[in-house]
């Protein structure tokens, strides 16, 4: 007897999941640059939410005064990430 499998509960589960642990971030960028930025990240093998994952964790453990600074360097449009 053949079994039916339960995609749609255990996918039903995972959105309630992912939905009450995650949060999205979305953002607007010029086409050539996410074309780069996509390019980049399939070239050195590393997904880009990783990217974003690790920005956010560096700039979470960053002193005050630094937070500060790159505020202040965003604004200007002069920050430069290195990877």
């Amino acid at each position: 007897m053949e079994e039916k499998r339960k995609t749609v509960t255990s996918t039903e589960v995972k959105r309630r999941y992912n939905q009450k642990v995650y949060s999205q971030i979305s953002f607007s960028a010029p086409k050539e640059l996410v074309e780069e930025f996509r390019g980049i990240c399939r070239n050195i093998g590393i997904s880009q939410a990783s990217v974003f994952k690790k920005f956010i964790a560096d700039l979470s453990d960053l002193p005050l005064t630094f937070k500060y600074i790159i505020r202040t360097c965003l604004y200007c449009q002069s920050l430069f990430l290195t990877f």
